[in-house]
C-alpha cells in the first residue's frame, strides 16, 4: 500500500511539472565570446559599450604606453555606459511619441540627467569581458551588461519629456 502511493505521488508530481512551461533561452555564444567590435544590443539581453583609452605622450616605452592608455580608458568607461544607455533609452522615446525635432522638447538636459541616474544600477551591474591593445598602445575596454530582457527594462524606463505648448497644438490642431 506504501508502495503504491509513493507511486502515485511521483506520478502526479510528474504530470504537474511537466504541464509547467519552462523558457529556454538561446544565446549565440560564439557572438558573446568573440564580437568585440558592436556597441548596442547584442542580444535581448545583452549590451555592450567599447571605451577607448589614449596612451598619454610622456609616457616611455611600451608598459608605461599600455598603462596610461588603460587608466584613460578606465576614466571614461562609466561616463561613455551611462550615456549610450541614456541615448538608447531617450532616442526610443522621442521615436515613439513621434517626435522629429529635438527643438520641440523643452527640458532634454534634465530628461537625460534623470535618464542616466536611473541607468546606474544597469552599469553596476555590467563586467569588462575584454580588453586588449592596439598596434598604437591604445587600451580597449568591452564592457557588457547582462540581465534577462535587458531590451524591455531600459525600454520600460520612461522619461518626463515636456514638449512646447505650440508643437503640441500643431500635433492636435488647435
Amino acid at each position: 500500500m506504501r508502495s503504491l502511493l509513493c507511486i502515485l505521488t511521483a506520478a502526479v508530481f510528474v504530470i504537474i511539472f511537466s504541464t509547467l512551461s519552462c523558457t529556454v533561452k538561446y544565446y549565440n555564444t560564439s557572438r558573446l565570446l568573440n564580437d568585440y567590435t558592436t556597441e548596442g544590443f547584442l542580444d535581448t539581453d545583452h549590451y555592450q559599450v567599447i571605451v577607448k583609452g589614449k596612451p598619454v605622450n610622456e609616457a616611455k616605452g611600451l608598459v608605461a604606453s599600455r598603462e596610461s592608455a588603460l587608466i584613460d580608458a578606465k576614466s571614461r568607461l562609466k561616463d561613455k555606459v551611462l550615456k549610450s544607455l541614456t541615448d538608447y533609452n531617450y532616442q526610443y522615446h522621442i521615436a515613439k511619441l513621434n517626435i522629429k525635432d529635438e527643438k520641440v522638447i523643452q527640458n532634454i538636459q534634465s530628461v537625460k540627467q534623470e535618464l542616466q541616474n536611473k541607468m546606474l544600477p544597469f552599469y553596476n551591474s555590467g563586467y569588462t569581458a575584454f580588453e586588449y591593445y592596439n598596434p598604437d598602445n591604445s587600451a580597449i575596454i568591452v564592457y557588457r551588461i547582462f540581465r534577462d530582457n535587458l531590451v524591455k527594462k531600459i525600454e520600460s524606463i520612461e522619461p518626463d519629456i515636456k514638449v512646447r505648448e505650440d508643437e503640441k497644438n500643431k500635433e492636435t490642431g488647435k
